[in-house]
């Protein structure tokens, strides 16, 4: 109205009318518009994360979907989660891969912190975590990071993520006994979408699925094994690194340098930058523990022998590498260290071959029958 008082004086013959519909032209061009994007068949899985508030066994929680879109098909998988990390998305992601059988060339997703390290979208570069580095490289995808304020790059998983809440809210269900309640609801209700006609093809969601299924690579025998990852750094008088709890003992010539502790309930790996792995324990639960291998003192034995009996080091050593150092070395830590330089990284049945082999015993074995070994089994392992 204001705009056309203050015109009306120069245009004189503009109606009311007329300036209406010239003025709606001007703000329908104006308006926010996305480019239509191509896809094609099993080539590209959007995901992303939802959630509601829901009472589930009388309590009052909050309740993740993990939702997976093929936008060719706009077939849509979801799954519910307790935490909307890192160690669940391995969770669901492999529940999706059971489900589907096949895995497809590239994941869209937002610029989610389990996935990227910089947690800002004005960051391009790809800079993944750990964790979605070695999952992209198992199953042979690409990771591609949703540019911001782009909806349309991502739009078809947003309205899965709709669609699971959707599913939710109609049932009409307050209360849950448990997940698998929840999971059994969605489950229904994405079966009936995914059976409904595509909007913009004639078959059905399911039916289009099924054709780019053949198209989607297989997936390997053994899933991927998860691993949690933190940092730590080695402490320059002790070559220990504290976690958990626990310490561990690091080789020597890291002290004082930060490693990257890679662990899950059964393992526990240290790598240095270079990602290589330089220590590895069973992964222990126990606090105020300390873990220790010789394999990382020979220096400390080699220069500081005296009393080695006596120390945390040999006690911590397993009674058949005490043997070798008591019947083969004949109590020589000098000599001992050159040997366990030898042997770091072999499988320990070494021992038990070289006694075999040789027909002997611990009492008799002697430095070269054992070191023959030693070599014979690098030779095959190599």
């Amino acid at each position: 109205e204001e705009i056309h008082t203050f015109i009306k004086d120069e245009f004189p013959t503009l109606s009311k009318t007329n300036f209406d519909y010239l003025y709606r032209l001007v703000k329908n061009k104006a308006r926010e518009s996305y480019l239509s994007i191509f896809y094609s068949p099993g080539d590209i899985l959007q995901f992303d994360w939802g959630y509601l508030t829901m009472n589930v066994n009388n309590r009052n929680k909050k309740v993740f979907f993990a939702v997976f879109v093929h936008p060719y098909s706009l077939m849509q998988i979801a799954f519910v989660t307790e935490k909307e990390n890192a160690e669940h998305f391995h969770i669901v992601y492999h529940k999706y891969l059971n489900r589907v059988g096949k895995v497809s060339n590239q994941l869209v997703i937002d610029n989610m912190k389990i996935a990227k390290k910089t947690h800002d979208p004005r960051v391009t570069e790809k800079n993944l975590t750990i964790f979605f580095e070695e999952l992209s490289t198992y199953y042979a995808f690409d990771i591609r990071f949703c540019a911001p304020e782009q909806p349309n790059q991502k739009g078809s998983v947003e309205l899965g993520v709709k669609a699971a809440k959707n599913i939710i809210i109609k049932s009409g269900k307050t209360e849950f006994d448990s997940l698998e309640h929840i999971q059994l609801i969605l489950d229904q209700g994405f079966q009936e979408l995914n059976e409904k006609r595509h909007p913009n093809k004639n078959n059905s969601r399911i039916d289009l699925f099924k054709e780019e299924n053949a198209l989607m690579k297989s997936i390997p025998l053994r899933s991927f094994t998860f691993f949690h990852y933190d940092t730590r750094r080695v402490a320059k008088k002790t070559s220990m690194i504290s976690h958990h709890a626990t310490s561990y003992e690091m080789p020597e010539q890291y002290r004082g340098e930060r490693v990257i502790i890679r662990y899950n309930c059964q393992h526990l790996y240290v790598l240095n930058k270079h990602k290589n792995v330089i220590a590895k324990y069973v992964y222990s639960k126990r606090k105020s523990k300390t873990r220790r291998r010789i394999w990382y003192a020979t220096d400390k034995l080699r220069t500081k022998h005296r009393g080695f009996e006596d120390s945390l080091e040999y006690r911590h050593m397993p009674k058949w590498l005490k043997e070798i150092y008591h019947h083969v070395y004949e109590q020589n830590p000098i000599r001992f260290a050159a040997f366990l330089e030898q042997a770091i990284n072999h499988p320990k049945d070494f021992l038990k071959k070289a006694l075999k082999r040789n027909g002997t015993t611990i009492h008799d074995l002697t430095e070269y029958q054992l070191l023959k070994e030693l070599n014979r089994s690098a030779f095959f392992n190599n």
